[in-house]
């Protein structure tokens, strides 16, 4: 007889920021926010639970997705994101944990 064996590779999806997040205006420059994935596929960033603008599954290049956040309010705002992969390796989607981030004040005049 034949035996097949099929389990799913566990996957994962981490997030982290450089820079420092400030409130801006809409000229000012972006803190970037990137996400380390297990392998290829798409990534959606969000802050506060609220998709970023223009960060909507963007491409994972090797195993990382980069997104420009330019925060609209100042505080501690909540970053994540939801990977999914398009690796037949890797089937579905998963979350990764929240991220505090404390967005100064506005760093230029109106």
């Amino acid at each position: 007889g034949l035996i097949m064996i099929k389990y799913l590779n566990p996957f994962s999806v981490s997030i982290s920021y450089s820079g420092t997040p400030a409130k801006t205006t809409k000229l000012a420059g972006a803190t970037t926010i990137t996400a380390t994935t297990t392998s290829t596929g798409t990534v959606s960033f969000y802050a506060n639970g609220r998709l970023i603008p223009n960060c909507k599954n963007v491409s994972v290049s090797g195993t990382t997705a980069t997104c420009a956040w330019k925060p609209i309010t100042h505080g501690v705002q909540y970053l994540s994101a939801t990977y999914t992969s398009n690796d037949f390796m890797y089937l579905g989607s998963a979350n990764s944990s929240s991220l505090g981030a404390l967005a100064g004040k506005r760093t230029s005049a109106r």
